[in-house]
Parts: structure tokens; sequence; C-alpha cells
């Protein structure tokens, strides 16, 4: 039985890494006061997940 659902971003064109880490910033920031949000980080393959609650 799951728990939790990940959501996965991607930015569909090639960036620096640093593009990834303001966007996982920004989303930290924009999902701090939800509740329904674990963690915003980014992944092992380079694109950002998001662990929410179920």
């Amino acid at each position: 039985m799951p728990f939790g659902r990940l959501i996965n971003v991607k930015i569909m064109e090639v960036v620096e890494d640093e593009t990834y880490k303001d966007l996982r910033d920004d989303l930290t920031d924009h999902y701090e006061d939800d509740n329904r949000v674990n963690k915003v980080y980014i992944n092992q393959g380079g694109t950002i997940m998001i662990d929410c609650k179920n």
C-alpha cells in the first residue's frame, strides 16, 4: 500500500546544475508552509522530486 506520492519535475532543455538548484530552492520556499509536502530534493537522475503525503 503506497504511503505517499512523488512528483518528478524536469526542465525540458539542457541547463546547468545551478538552474536545478535554484528551482529546488524556489519550490522549497513555495511549499514551505504546505503540510502535504515532506521534502523537495534533487534525485540521482538530476531531476527534482517533490515528496508529498497521501
